[in-house]
Parts: structure tokens; C-alpha cells; sequence
């Protein structure tokens, strides 16, 4: 977007090949178009052809290369095909020694104008072994079409075993190139060609005499910059000579440059940094992304290159998470109610707290596949054994076996919204879902999800990404639909949408959303659950505290959030407190507890907050179902205790600084602490039953108020606290409680950890109190 006007306010897809005309205009490759950037610094679209690569020669004309072959593009925006490419998949070049328009090419790609106007241009071939190498033809100022470089046979070539590539130190004619990178010519007529063997990165370097020598890298992954052929140069992307003998390269995220002197240094980059914090995730600028997690209240997680970890919110903006986790090449994540962090790396799994801490899990040695449960149970799956750890505790193996299939060796394993448990065979490929409890059902999907990660949907049936592109599958695997390679399609359906080939990860948020990393176009993608049908639903892991935004066990009188779909079609609603009662029935919503009312204090699209009613007391589980309009959602069997306490916090998201009174009734902050000895107030949900009763819904009003009927114990800064009350929450509806409670003499200031425990069940959120 942004033809016709500045462009710093434009938006750009994928920018390759950028080239100046002798004018100073920039020109580059946006896929799917030439675009041009004036020296006005106003763009516009100049062609709207789907080029490879672009060259420009003195006179203005743009020589570019697509699918089609070669072909020129004047100034006056008239195109004029120079060579095609032949139909065959072997397609085999010809017509050299005669004119540029009766020659046959190859898929020509990169494309490199000289001094002398020679444009160069490499083509793909396959020898009789079918492996495929690179050549490079020149066409003359007078459009005569030549072989120039690479097309030595087996033993026409002298070795060079350090430092260098096939037919190095003779003529450029009879040597070989393996997947050429970048192409580049300057004033003198030295062309220069990046070249990425197996392992390895060349730049090598043809003179006018047609010599051909390496000038940097052919030895891999040293990192460091130093002699010509000590450092690691692959990756090496254009090539770009300067007048002084330098040679610049793209080594991404670095700038690098061959000097005069035989070295290779570091120009510029290299040391990305993640956006600040605040950045909206919508710009935010994504670091080589390599796994993602959505935690049950919705925060997604990103894990970077460079063991950097951040969080986009509610809020739609980037936050650092803090700590420091192991680095890893690619480690695979997972985040639990708590929003731990769970990594697992080449050298075992790690967990990092919302307050930084880094702990490596016992037993854990191996880069595994993770994954956690509505309980929070870890799933590790290594070395072919799976294993569940329960509520934080060690490691156990759990002896899974599929009748059927006797050799099931455990590879990938994932959970969905129902709790089973779907593990994918490390051989075949086949995925077989299980209870919690072991037993199996089954395979689902046969071999197509090999290699790949996936998700499994509410409605049973597979995402699966990577191999091609993004894939949906029913329950017995065959597909719904495959999305198309390439990167278009937002704010449409996703069954019009491309996506990159080579895959990524992917999540599910509680309400349904698919996120989906594609790594291929360094973009995070979000498939909004279907909302088409009237009826309402939910899942065990969208059913969280309000105050913590933790899921699991609820208890009487809590407030609850419920994450879903087709709950509203009107946008958001809250209650109207007339006659100081939370109606049980808001906008045509209602939620059933074993066939009790919840009070309803608010309704959106995907959420409803509603109280617990205090029916369900005394019961291990409860019925829960959302009604629309008549209309029922399927019912969930829900766990119930007698506490699942939660804290209030200042920013609604669960944890961090509390929403707390000081003694004199302002509110706590960083900038308004709290002294030390003196009274603050806490504000929660989810501490049972009161004493004496108050009606389900109503308002807290007078004096005496009720109080927690269970034991509450507080601890500020790693120190009991004096609690002095914990009862009703004045002029608030029941089931929101308030907890006064004396700061500990000799508290250290700054951010001072809370913790409640309330009838023996502590809270395991991590909330802070600011304190002087």
C-alpha cells in the first residue's frame, strides 16, 4: 500500500533485489510488482509483474526475470520478453552464439549488469546425476547470448580443499556453482557470485580474463570475523562491490564486507533488538520467531532467536517477559494457567515464573516436545517415552501402549480443550488420541502429519503446518482444505489465505483462535474461531478466575470468566445494579450450574463474567452450560473446591502490581508505596462461602459484614502478615472479598511478592505490593 505518497508511510511485503538507476530512483522487487521509491521519497508501483530479480542498465531499462524467462522493461513501461523459459521441468538451454530473443533459458533468476553493459544471468540446470547446479550466461551490448561461467564437467576443474570452490584458480568457464545466492558485476567488469554449497558459504570473484578464485568463507559456522577463509559466510545474500575494492554482502540480520585487505568484517547489524515494550504487536518487529504458546488467559507467547521471550496481551502490545532462559536453536514452548513458561531445549527443559525465575526441570536432558493441560501437567515426550509431571511434581513415564500398534514409540504430543491427550508415533507418523487416564482410542490421522506441528481443534478435527503450508483435517484425517504458498489473504477466510511452505508453530487461545507462526513470512497469524453458528460453546480452559485469570477447580461465590464463542451479537454488556442485585439473566444470557443460576455481571462476543452460585458447594464437580437466546452449549463437568482464590491486579492481567487500597485509601503504586507496618487492602474472588450467608447476586451493604468461612493466611514480602479482616467486600456484590492485612514491620521496599492462602489452598498467582 501507499503508491502516490511518502514512502516511510508505505507498506511493503517483501523487499528483494534493490536496485538505483543512474537518477538516484530506487527500484526493487515487492512480490507480485516492481515498485519505485523517487528521489522525492514518493513510491508508486511501477509494473505489476511478479519479478525475481532486477537489473537496470545506464539507459534506464529494467531487466528483470519471473517464471516466464527474461525480459526488459523500458522506461516508458513497455515490456519487452527477451528469452523464455522452456515447458519441460529439465528444461535444457540453448541457442548461445546468436541473439538474446531465439535463446532458450532455464528459469533464470539473479540478474547483474557490468560496466560495459554485459547483463549476466544465472540459470538452474540438472546434470545426468540429477544434481542440481547453478550456471551463469552473459548477453553482449549487441544481444548475444553466451555461456560464461559454470558448466565444468566431473574432473576439468583444479580442487582447492581450503578455502574455496570447484574450479577455483581457472577458467570461470569450466567451474562448477551449487546453488547460486547473489550476482553481482561493477565498472571494471569483475562479477561477483555468493554461492551456498552443503554446509558451507562462498563469494567468489571472475575477472574480465575470466579467472575465476574464492575471495571469502568455505569453512562453516565460524562466526567470527577474521581471514578471508576462516570466516563463516553462508547465507551470503547480495553481493555489492564498492569502488575502493571492498565487498559488501547481506548476511542476515548483519551487513558484512570483504575488505582489500583479506579480511571479512562486520559492517552493521547483528545485535537486533526485540521491540520496547508498549510496541503495538501489529508493528512489532519479530526477531526469527520459532515457537509460540497462548496461556489460558490469552496472553500469547513468542519465543525469539537469541533467548528472548516476550508477550502480547489483552492490550494487543508487546511486553518483555522477564529472566533469562536458556538459549536454544529452536525450542519448543509451552505456558501453563500460571503463565510459566516452559522451554524445552537441546539440553533439557527449563521453566521461567512470571517474576523471572529460571529452573531447569530434573530429569530433562534432551531437546523434547512439551506440552500442559488444563490441571497444568507437563507433557514431555523424549527419547521416545512420554512423561506427565502432576501439579509441579517430578517426572513420571507413563507406559502408554496402543494395543494395535505395537511398535508406538511417542514423538509429538499435544492436548486439547477436553483433556485428552493426542501423541503422534516418531516413525510413522500416525497420531493416536488417549484419556487421561492412558486408555487409547485409536489412530486418527495416517502419516500426513509427519514432521509437522499440530493442534487439534475443539470439534476434533487437525491443524497441521510445515512440509507445504498450512492444513485443516476432520478427525480422520482427510483434508478440509490446504492454503496456498505464499503470504496474502488477512481479514479474509482462511480457506482463501496463503501461507508460507516451510511451516512454523501453532496455538490455540482458550476461546478457539488459531495463532499461527509463519516463519516464512516473519508474521504471526490469527484464524478467528468459527462464529457462525448460533450456538454458544466453551472449553474447560477457558473457564478462568477474573481476578487471576487462572483456570482449573471453581469454588461458590466465585467470579468467573467464561472464554467462548456466539455469546453476544450486540457487542459488550454490563449489569445494571438497580436494586443492588446481579441479575441472572443478562442480553438473552444465562449460565447453569447443575441447573443453578449464575449472576451475571457482564457479556461480550466471546466472554461472559458470572458469579458461581453457592449451590454447588459441597459437590467435587458441577454441570456448567451457557444458554442464548433458549440455546444451550454443550455442558462441561467442571471442578469444584471449597477455595480457588484469586488476587485483583492493578492492570487486569492476572499478575504484577495488585489492585490494592493503602491505609489512607489511595491506590498502591510504584509511585504511591505503601509504609511499612501500615494496613493495606486486598481485593479477590474465590474464597468460598461466607458466614453468615448472603443471597447469590446481591449487594454487600451493611454492617455486620459476612467473613470467609475458612482459615485465611497472607504473607508480604515472604513474612506473615497480621490479617485484621477478610470477609465481604462493602457495597460490592457477594463474592468479591476484602482482605485488610498489616504490612510486616521491616519490609524492604520496592515490589514486595503477596501471597494468600485461604482454607489451605494458596494462590498461585504472582502479585505485587509496593512498599517504602
Amino acid at each position: 500500500s501507499g503508491d502516490g505518497a511518502s514512502a516511510a508511510q508505505a507498506t511493503i511485503t517483501l523487499f528483494q533485489s534493490p536496485r538505483y538507476d543512474a537518477a538516484g530512483n530506487l527500484y526493487f522487487v515487492d512480490r507480485g510488482a516492481i515498485r519505485r521509491i523517487d528521489t522525492s521519497g514518493t513510491i508508486t508501483t511501477f509494473a505489476n509483474v511478479a519479478a525475481n530479480s532486477l537489473a537496470i542498465d545506464s539507459s534506464g531499462n529494467i531487466y528483470f526475470t519471473d517464471s516466464k524467462g527474461l525480459s526488459r522493461l523500458t522506461q516508458q513501461g513497455s515490456i519487452q520478453p527477451l528469452a523464455r523459459t522452456g515447458n519441460s521441468p529439465s528444461c535444457v538451454a540453448g541457442g548461445d552464439g546468436g541473439p538474446i530473443q531465439a535463446a532458450q533459458v532455464c528459469y533464470p533468476h539473479l540478474l547483474a549488469i557490468d560496466g560495459k553493459g554485459n547483463l549476466y544471468f544465472s540459470e538452474a540446470t540438472e546434470t545426468s546425476t540429477s544434481i542440481r547446479w547453478n550456471h551463469i550466461r552473459r548477453v553482449s551490448p549487441d544481444g548475444t547470448v553466451t555461456k560464461f561461467a559454470g558448466y565444468g564437467p566431473s574432473g576439468s576443474y583444479t580442487v582447492v580443499t581450503t578455502g574455496g570452490g570447484i574450479g577455483d584458480r581457472g577458467p570461470a568457464l569450466n567451474a562448477l556453482f551449487y546453488s547460486i545466492s547473489g550476482l553481482a558485476a561493477d565498472n571494471a567488469g569483475n562479477v561477483y557470485v555468493t554461492e551456498q554449497p552443503v554446509g558451507d558459504g562462498l563469494i567468489r570473484k571472475i575477472t574480465p580474463d575470466g579467472t575465476i578464485s574464492t575471495i571469502a568463507g568455505g569453512n562453516c559456522c565460524l562466526l567470527e570475523d577474521g581471514p578471508i577463509h576462516q570466516a563463516d559466510v553462508t547465507g551470503a545474500v547480495e553481493p555489492t562491490p564498492a569502488s575502493d575494492g571492498t565487498v559488501y554482502f547481506v548476511q542476515p540480520p548483519r551487513i558484512r564486507k570483504v575488505t582489500p585487505q583479506a579480511t571479512v568484517v562486520t559492517a552493521g547489524g547483528g545485535n537486533v533488538q526485540p521491540p520496547p515494550d508498549g510496541t503495538a504487536a501489529l508493528h512489532a518487529w519479530l526477531y526469527y520467531p520459532n515457537w509460540i504458546a497462548v496461556s489460558r488467559s490469552g496472553n500469547l507467547y513468542i519465543g525469539n532467536h537469541g533467548c528472548q521471550i516476550q508477550r502480547v496481551g489483552l492490550d494487543q502490545v508487546v511486553h518483555s517477559v522477564p529472566g533469562t532462559p536458556p538459549c536454544a536453536i529452536s525450542p519448543m514452548m509451552a505456558v501453563d494457567s500460571q503463565d510459566q513458561v516452559y522451554l524445552a531445549t537441546e539440553s533439557g527443559v527449563y521453566v521461567t515464573s512470571p517474576a523471572g525465575m529460571t529452573t531447569k526441570i530434573e530429569g530433562t536432558t534432551a531437546f523434547a516436545w512439551i506440552t500442559t493441560d488444563f490441571l497444568d501437567r507437563l507433557y514431555v515426550s523424549a527419547g521416545g517415552v512420554l512423561y506427565r509431571s502432576e501439579s509441579g511434581g517430578s517426572l513420571q513415564a507413563l507406559n502408554w501402549t496402543v494395543p494395535s500398534f505395537p511398535g508406538f514409540s511417542p514423538g509429538k504430543v499435544r492436548v486439547d480443550s477436553s483433556g485428552h491427550v493426542y501423541v503422534q508415533d516418531g516413525k510413522t507418523g500416525q497420531v493416536f488420541r488417549f484419556d487421561a487416564d492412558g486408555s487409547g482410542l485409536g489412530a486418527l490421522v495416517v502419516s500426513n502429519v509427519m514432521g509437522l506441528d499440530f493442534v487439534v481443534d475443539s470439534d476434533g478435527s487437525f491443524w497441521a503446518f510445515g512440509g507445504s503450508t498450512l492444513t485443516h483435517l476432520d478427525p480422520s484425517g482427510a483434508v478440509i482444505f490446504r492454503a496456498c504458498a505464499g503470504y496474502s489473504g488477512d481479514e479474509g477466510s482462511v480457506t482463501s489465505a496463503c501461507f508460507g511452505q516451510f511451516g512454523g508453530s501453532l496455538a490455540l487461545s482458550p476461546t478457539g483462535d488459531l495463532y499461527v507462526l509463519d516463519q516464512d513470512n516473519d508474521a504471526i497469524r490469527r484464524i478467528r474461531a468459527n462464529v457462525s453458528s448460533s450456538v454458544p460453546a466453551t472449553s474447560l480452559t477457558g473457564i478462568v478466575n477474573s481476578a487471576s485469570l487462572q483456570s482449573g477447580a471453581i469454588a461458590p461465590g466465585e467470579l468467573i470468566s467464561i472464554m467462548g464463542s456466539n455469546f453476544s451479537s450486540s457487542g459488550p454488556q454490563s449489569f445494571d445494579a438497580a436494586g443492588n442485585q446481579v441479575p441472572t439473566e443478562l442480553q438473552n444470557v444465562q449460565v447453569f450450574f447443575d441447573g443453578h443460576p449464575g449472576a451475571i455481571t457482564a457479556i461480550a462476543l466471546n466472554q461472559i463474567n458470572v458469579f458461581v452460585p453457592s449451590g454447588v458447594a459441597g459437590n467435587q464437580t458441577t454441570s456448567l452450560s451457557v444458554f442464548v437466546g433458549g440455546t444451550g452449549s454443550a455442558s462441561l463437568t467442571v471442578p469444584v473446591w471449597s477455595a480457588a482464590f484469586g488476587l485483583f491486579t492493578a492492570n487486569e492481567t492476572g499478575s504484577g502490581q495488585g489492585a490494592i487500597l493503602n491505609q489512607d485509601q489511595s491506590v498502591n503504586s510504584s509511585s504511591n508505596p505503601a509504609p511499612s507496618g501500615s494496613v493495606i487492602s486486598l481485593f479477590g474472588t474465590g474464597a468460598g462461602l461466607l458466614s453468615p450467608p448472603l443471597p447469590d447476586g446481591s449487594f454487600t451493604t451493611a454492617a455486620p459484614f459476612p467473613k470467609i468461612d475458612s482459615s485465611v493466611l497472607v504473607n508480604i514480602g515472604g513474612q506473615p502478615a497480621e490479617v485484621l479482616y477478610a470477609g465481604a467486600a462493602p457495597f460490592l456484590p457477594n463474592g468479591i472479598v476484602q482482605i485488610n492485612a498489616r504490612i510486616p514491620p521491616g519490609t524492604k521496599s520496592g515490589d514486595s511478592p503477596i501471597s494468600v492462602i485461604v482454607n489451605g489452598i494458596a494462590a498461585s498467582q504472582f502479585v505485587t505490593c509496593a512498599i517504602q
